[in-house]
């Protein structure tokens, strides 16, 4: 679904949109670690429903979305550690896990529903990938993820919805996170909406790895001076 709206305001390319979600990320970080800031805790709304975004966007264009399950599983490996000690001051803190395991088992998600909806034909296959997908859900509750089951949510709506277009997926993300998270500080992420609009569906610079390394990197960071200064 195009329109000549969407293709006059398209100037942001995936770097510029992922480097805006960085920012807005660090700047939750800093706030929540250090200062316990509102201010800094609504901008940082805008993070995750961009990430999510390009996951499903990630998921949908890679060459090989086994590698690409399997990587997002070692980044949540790696980025437990500085998580827990960032935000937890202990490692390992079991109550809650990073947000790269739920993005893990969103591409898992993602992963099991196409498989399944080509192993079976028709509406059932539909059916039985959908449940797939709403067990990667429950696993994400139950294992108490950053986000939990409306991260995975998220990013697999703006999947299955790919085909229909930035209006479609932004509208239908915007339903969701007005049902499930429509309160408090977490209605400043629907102001994510606005720059997601602007995607114009270009690469950009070649920036993968530095986004990889910059969530457990950052945190680590932070996790150290919070220990240097306490």
């Amino acid at each position: 679904m195009n329109s000549k709206f969407t293709e006059s305001i398209s100037v942001l390319d995936r770097s510029a949109l992922k480097l805006i979600a960085a920012a807005s990320m660090l700047i939750d970080h800093i706030g929540t670690v250090f200062f316990n800031a509102v201010w800094m805790r609504c901008v940082g709304r805008l993070a995750m429903p961009i990430f999510c975004f390009f996951v499903a966007e990630g998921f949908y264009y890679t060459s090989d979305r086994l590698k690409y399950l399997k990587r997002m599983g070692l980044f949540a490996l790696i980025s437990e550690l500085p998580f827990d000690l960032a935000f937890y001051g202990e490692f390992p803190y079991w109550g809650h896990q990073n947000v790269m395991c739920t993005f893990f088992l969103a591409i898992l998600a993602m992963y099991a529903f196409q498989e399944l909806t080509v192993e079976f034909d028709g509406d059932k296959g539909k059916y039985i990938g959908i449940g797939a997908a709403l067990l990667c859900s429950a696993a994400a509750i139950f294992l108490k993820t950053d986000y939990s089951s409306f991260g995975v949510a998220l990013v697999f709506i703006f999947f299955v919805l790919k085909d229909r277009g930035l209006i479609v997926q932004n509208v239908a993300a915007l339903i969701c996170q007005l049902i499930v998270r429509g309160e408090g500080i977490h209605v400043w992420a629907m102001a994510s909406a606005i720059p997601l609009m602007m995607y114009n569906g270009e690469k950009g610079r070649n920036l993968k790895w530095f986004f990889y390394c910059l969530y457990p990197g950052h945190l680590l960071i932070l996790g150290m001076i919070k220990y240097a200064i306490r």
